[in-house]
């Protein structure tokens, strides 16, 4: 679209997972038998290129439809998988206001997760905002400064079962990047004159 500037995809998929690992024993979970059956099914759409000649854009969404078809577990049977949110969004952005200075930000949503295959405990739907800005200092050096999750979301980078690691608050980082390039290109080692 936009005379090739920006792209767009979509996908309608289905996946199963084969061996299921079930806990033998659920007050424990200490053995566990490859016997059970997990599907997936859902839609992905996307977006990527340029809005204008100054203006970025990145953009994600999943729909994810999961389901335990197949266990000798009954309190599992027919439950949603853990860690897959039905909802994800993703976004960032970019616009160049000079040709040395850019901003930038985006968001990042997902919907509530179970934590356990029985479904009785999950995390919540969360958005965090990044935000960034970028400085062409020299030709060869970029000074960038970036905020992320600005508005101090509380979320969890990872969970499962009775387990759950909290992501970080609001923090910022300052950098500075500078690229070396050589004054000239490299020759071949025949043509530098290291064998005669």
């Amino acid at each position: 679209m936009l005379g090739g500037r920006l792209s767009l995809t979509g996908a309608v998929f289905r996946t199963e997972k084969t061996n299921l690992r079930i806990p033998i024993d659920n007050t424990t979970g200490a053995a566990l038998v490859l016997d059970g059956i997990a599907r997936v099914q859902g839609v992905e759409l996307g977006a990527a290129g340029k809005l204008t000649d100054k203006w970025n854009l990145f953009a994600g969404y999943s729909y994810l439809d999961s389901e335990i078809v197949k266990t000798v577990d009954l309190s599992q049977l027919g439950r949603e998988l853990p860690n897959t949110p039905r909802h994800n969004f993703t976004l960032w952005t970019t616009y160049d206001v000079t040709p040395d200075w850019t901003v930038g930000g985006g968001l990042t949503y997902a919907s509530d997760a179970f934590v356990n295959p029985t479904n009785t405990a999950y995390v919540p739907a969360y958005v965090k905002v990044d935000l960034m800005t970028s400085y062409k200092v020299t030709k060869n050096s970029t000074l960038q400064l970036n905020i992320y999750n600005l508005t101090d979301a509380k979320y969890f980078a990872q969970y499962y079962a009775g387990q759950a690691v909290p992501a970080s608050g609001r923090w910022a980082s300052l950098s500075y990047r500078v690229r070396f390039t050589p004054d000239e290109p490299i020759k071949p080692i025949q043509e530098a004159g290291y064998f005669k």
